[in-house]
Formats: structure tokens, C-alpha cells, sequence
């Protein structure tokens, strides 16, 4: 096949277009006013009003636009901000292409201070180049492990091979010009696939052939053969610069927002995820570890999506309520504030596809919950029988004397833990707000106070002991024999944060607590964190008989 280049043909890859969505989304947001800035270090920023009043900076003007927030993010930022890396260093959540256990465990390693730093690190997290890692953390205070004929064109990349254009112009260097950089480049990625052809073995070793013959007086025949092995491995997989820059660029696009717009960067990013099957959770978790906290939909101050209502609260919007359509919820909106679910209903009640399914949505989902308090299931019963005896009526006054009828019809009961946890997944599609834990949240506590457990699993991983009390609702057992035909078993276990792993239970720990395992039902487990940041049930030292 012939490749593009060779027929001068330019291929472009449109990406990363919906975190640009995202970040339109989160500035159509912003509700406080806009400045433009120069901070205590020269750079030209664009904020908020506030960060005026907690940072030392010039304000070089007022009244700055959306648009021009958004041209400034998408043409002119400065990244040489050193907040931005900060910002990458304190958390990696939510950021473009570094959000990932892999691409996150090297920037805690790392911590990159500069643009060339985090482009680097974009192209060491892929599968090719990440056998370089532990090496450009080591560059970075010693120097390269290749000879000085080689790390001179390594500068930028910490003395260690990571780009194609690096690849090029060291195969270009070595042999003296006899060898192409392009043509070398074309023959590595033939070399990357899994069916390899002798043609190009061939015509690779005959490359190698070239740099020992020309490169005598610039390396050693070793140095040689170990840097042409290095770049076989590369050849799985290796960016070009301008493509890891580029990733880079919008990565410090999302850094920017989340730097200096955070509330409604999160906050669009909650919108998005919210399409995307099983994903809210763990961005809910995420926004969560972050400093937010996350309100239940409200009929009253809810918008169609996700919101700030402050700088480190969010609330869900009408729109993540399942059951609620577009036009309802504008009618909902316009027509607000709401005193009762009958003036909501009343209110509504010439809104285009308001209907019961609407009302008994908003009830299930809680946002009237700062109405009704903790009735929510009365509230859901006394909705369908209004609804059944409600037939054609739509003036007002019957619709209340209706509803006040119904009222006297249905029994005062608070919802219980069970019920609300059933309403949430059905009408918001996860437990958000209550869970098996709610009812033992106190408890758990306590029993941290006195230092015989951690709260979560996240604590555990963070406190990294070398085994800690933990409380966990298991479920989804599967029981299996090992390679050595023993007994052991296999379950998914989830914290009072709705932070979920599967684990195993290896035979050395289930033959001892075999009899004490049944599924769906709360735990207080012994685990630790493994080196790969997974959980891991029993602990990382030797338990003596009768632990």
C-alpha cells in the first residue's frame, strides 16, 4: 500500500471536539463578570471579577466578553501559567487526556512544571514510549542514559526518545544523510503491526547496517544496536510532537477552566457525562473529591442542566431527571416560584407535555423535597390518585379543592432509606444521595473517631497502611478454584461514596472466612492498596495465627 506522504497528501484529525463543547458549554455558564488581568509573573489572563480580590494582579480591563474568554482559551493562552501545572499536579480529574489511572499515576510521579514537561508525559502514557518513564523521571535531575551524540537532540524531552520527529532527525543525523528520516519513520510504524513482513526486517536491519557504518566516530557499535532496539519498541506506538502539543493544548484549555472557572467547568462536564451510560457516578465521585458538593434537582432553583448555585456547590438540572422533556422544563422554569406540588401542577397546567408522568417525576427525584420534607412517597401516592380523579378538570379552584380531597385520602408516612434509594435509581439512574450506607453514615464515624476503621476507599488507598478496616457492601460473589485446584472467590465491592472494585479472595485468606461470606450485605473488610492502585483484600504484611 502507498502511503499518504508519499503522495503528498496531508491527513488532519479532527479531536477532542467534544471537551471544546464542554468548555463553550461551561462559559455560556458563567453568570459573575469577566476581567482581564496581569499576574505577579507577567502572564495575561482572563478571569473572573473575583480572583482580583484574592491574587495579586493588575486589571488591565473590565466588561471582557464570553466570545473573547473563549477566542482567548481557543487562540491566545498563555501556557506558560504556572498555575496551570499546579492545577494538573494537585488533581488530574477531569482534565483532557490525563485523567486516566496510567497518564494520572505518572503526573503524580512526574509533576510537570512546563508545557514540554506535560507534552511529554501525553506521549509517555501511551503503550510504546511508557517503558521510557521511569527514565525521563530520572532525566529529569541526572541525564540521559544515551550518549551525548544522541541526547543533544533530547533536550526537550528530558533525554528520552518520545517523538517521531525526534526518531527522524537522530536516523537522519547518524547516517550522515544516507537514510531519510521519513522513509525511517514508514519503516517503524510497518514494524509496529503484529504481522510483520521480512521485507521490512530486512530492510530495517539493513538501516542498522547504515548508522554502524556511518556513525563509527559518533557511537559505538552497543550504543548503536541498544538505541536501534529502543526504537523497535517504539514502534508500537509513537506520537508525532505536533499531535502530543496539540493534546497538551487542549488539556491546558481544561486546566484553564478548571484553574480559574471551576464551578461551571465541572458543572458542564457533569451535563456531558450525564448522556453517557454508568458515567455520572464516578464524575459525581470525582466532583465530589474535588471540593463540591452536589445538590439533588429542585423545582425551584434547578436549570435544564447541571449548575453552580456557589463556588463549590452544584445542582443537578431538570434535563438529568428522567422523564422530563424539553418543553416541560421550560415551562417549569418560566412559571416558578412554586410553594406546593398543586400550584406547581396549577401553574403547569396549560404547559405543552406537562402531564402526570412530569409531576410524579419531579416528586420521585426530590425536587420538591425542600416542600414535602421527607414524605416523598406519600406525595408519589397522593399524585396518582389526584391524576386518576383529576380527569378533565383545569381550573384552578377545583383543582385544589381536588387535590386537598385527595390529601385527606392518604396516610402520613416518612420514606424510608429503601424507597428513597429506589426512586434515585429509577428517576435520577444511580444512588446519589442515598445508599446503603445512609442509615450507618454516623456510626461509621464513630468508629473512625476511634481509630478502628477507615470511612472509604479512597482513605484507604490515600493512608496506604499496610491493611485497614474498611466498610464495604459486597455483592456479585463468584466462587472458583485457583491454578492450584483451592477454593476462592471473586466479589464487587462498593463504599459509602459509591466507590466501586472488584477483588479477589485469594485461597490463603478464603479458607480461613469462607463460612462468613454471603452476597449483598455489608462488611467491615481488611484491605489495602496495591502498588498498582488497585484494592486488595487482607493485607500487604504477614497476619499472625488468630488476626
Amino acid at each position: 500500500a502507498t502511503e499518504l506522504d508519499e503522495l503528498e497528501i496531508i491527513k488532519v484529525d479532527c479531536l477532542a471536539i467534544t471537551v471544546l463543547e464542554v468548555i463553550s458549554n461551561a462559559i455560556e455558564l458563567v453568570k459573575e463578570d469577566i476581567i482581564k488581568v496581569r499576574d505577579k509573573d507577567g502572564i495575561i489572563k482572563i478571569v473572573p471579577e473575583s480572583y482580583a480580590e484574592t491574587h495579586e494582579a493588575e486589571v488591565l480591563e473590565t466588561g471582557v466578553s464570553k466570545q473573547e474568554l473563549q477566542d482567548y482559551l481557543y487562540c491566545g493562552m498563555n501556557y506558560n501559567d504556572k498555575q496551570l501545572y499546579q492545577q494538573v499536579n494537585e488533581s488530574q480529574d477531569n482534565v483532557f487526556q490525563f485523567s486516566g489511572g496510567t497518564a494520572s499515576g505518572m503526573i503524580q510521579r512526574a509533576l510537570p512544571q512546563n508545557f514540554d514537561e506535560l507534552t511529554c508525559l501525553n506521549a509517555l502514557s501511551r503503550p510504546g514510549s511508557s517503558f521510557s518513564f521511569d527514565d525521563f523521571v530520572r532525566n529529569g535531575v541526572g541525564g540521559s542514559k544515551y550518549p551525548d551524540e544522541v541526547a543533544k537532540f533530547l533536550k526537550d524531552s528530558h533525554g528520552c526518545i518520545l517523538f517521531q520527529e525526534e526518531i527522524m532527525r537522530l536516523v537522519e543525523y547518524l547516517s550522515n544523510g544516507k537514510v531519510s528520516g521519513n522513509y525511517a519513520r514508514g519503516l517503524l510504524k510497518k514494524l509496529g503491526k503484529a504481522n510483520k513482513k521480512q521485507e521490512d526486517i530486512d530492510a530495517w536491519n539493513e538501516l542498522v547496517k547504515i548508522i554502524k557504518s556511518e556513525a563509527q566516530d559518533k557511537l559505538t557499535t552497543r550504543e548503536v544496536d541498544e538505541l536501534t532496539a529502543d526504537l523497535i519498541t517504539l514502534s508500537a506506538y509513537s506520537f508525532n510532537k505536533s499531535h502530543a502539543s496539540a493534546y497538551t493544548y487542549v488539556a491546558c484549555e481544561t486546566l484553564y477552566m478548571s484553574r480559574y472557572f471551576k464551578q461551571y467547568f465541572w458543572a458542564a462536564s457533569l451535563t456531558y457525562d450525564a448522556t453517557k451510560n454508568d458515567a455520572l457516578k464516578d464524575s459525581i465521585n470525582s466532583a465530589q473529591k474535588n471540593g463540591f458538593k452536589i445538590l439533588p434537582p429542585d423545582v425551584n432553583e434547578s436549570d435544564a442542566h447541571f449548575t453552580p448555585i456557589s463556588a463549590d456547590t452544584i445542582r443537578f438540572g431538570l434535563n438529568e431527571v428522567k422523564g422530563i422533556g424539553e418543553k416541560p422544563i421550560e415551562g417549569i422554569i418560566e412559571n416558578r416560584p412554586y410553594t406546593s406540588v398543586i400550584d406547581c401542577i396549577i401553574k403547569n397546567i396549560e404547559t405543552e407535555g406537562y402531564t402526570k408522568r412530569i409531576t410524579n417525576a419531579l416528586i420521585c427525584s426530590g425536587a420538591f423535597d425542600e416542600i414535602i420534607g421527607t414524605k416523598r412517597s406519600r406525595y408519589d401516592k397522593l399524585c396518582t390518585i389526584f391524576y386518576e380523579r383529576k380527569k378533565t378538570k383545569k381550573t384552578p379552584e377545583l383543582l385544589m379543592q381536588l387535590w386537598e380531597d385527595c390529601e385527606e385520602d392518604v396516610f402520613d408516612e416518612d420514606t424510608t432509606n429503601e424507597q428513597y434509594m429506589e426512586y434515585e435509581k429509577a428517576y435520577l439512574g444511580g444512588n446519589f444521595f442515598h445508599n446503603i450506607f445512609s442509615a450507618l453514615g454516623d456510626k461509621i464515624q464513630k468508629l473512625y473517631e476511634r481509630g478502628l476503621c477507615l470511612r472509604s476507599l479512597q482513605e484507604v488507598k490515600e493512608k496506604n497502611l499496610p491493611n485497614a478496616m474498611c466498610p464495604v457492601y459486597a455483592k456479585n460473589f463468584l466462587f472458583k478454584k485457583d491454578k492450584n485446584g483451592n477454593d476462592m472467590a471473586f466479589c464487587e465491592i462498593s463504599d459509602i461514596n459509591g466507590e466501586n472494585y472488584r477483588i479477589p479472595i485469594f485461597a490463603s485468606y478464603y479458607q480461613f472466612c469462607k463460612e462468613r461470606w454471603h452476597s449483598d450485605d455489608l462488611y467491615l473488610l481488611s484491605l489495602y492498596a496495591d502498588d498498582d492502585g488497585s484494592i486488595k483484600f487482607g493485607s500487604r504484611r504477614w497476619i499472625r495465627d488468630g488476626e
